[in-house]
């Protein structure tokens, strides 16, 4: 059976396992560097906190063996509240049975409480299924962000 549910301060273990697999692997996707950089600093606040007024995590489970996990957060852009999806993992073993519908879902119910005027999830380019799989859970997207990598100063002369 699938469900979805709060973590708790006992499932603290299980968090950091799923975020750390969720992690690693985004180092060899386009734009996954800095992704993993910028979760490495939710790591703490999503294990420690596990939940509080500006955050939810939300475990994935098939009977009652945690295989997914996502995490939110709440904060400011102008007069705006936006929840953001920072991450959303299922274990590949466990995927395309329902696990990460069930933790979205469970996770913007959570969202809803704060009330926010928007809810933003991340899907690196070129990363149809995450892309297709939050369009087909009413986002669409809202800003591509374009890179150019700049060598030091003094580097290459």
């Amino acid at each position: 059976m699938l469900s979805a549910r709060p973590a708790t301060a006992a499932d603290v273990d299980e968090v950091a396992r799923l975020w750390d697999l969720a992690v690693g692997p985004l180092s060899d996707q386009r734009g996954g560097p800095m992704l993993a950089a910028s979760l490495s600093q939710h790591r703490v606040r999503a294990t420690t906190a596990v939940s509080d007024d500006q955050t939810a995590v939300v475990l994935g489970l098939v009977d009652t063996v945690p295989v997914g996990m996502s995490f939110a957060t709440l904060h400011s852009l102008g007069d705006r509240r936006v929840a953001t999806v920072e991450l959303l993992y299922v274990e590949p073993q466990a995927r395309r049975i329902g696990v990460g519908e069930a933790m979205l879902e469970r996770l913007l119910e959570l969202c809803a409480l704060w009330e926010p005027t928007s809810i933003d999830a991340p899907a690196l380019p070129g990363d149809r299924a995450s892309k297709s799989f939050f369009e087909a859970h009413g986002f669409k997207a809202r800003l591509l962000v374009m890179q150019r990598f700049q060598a030091p100063a003094g580097v290459g002369e």
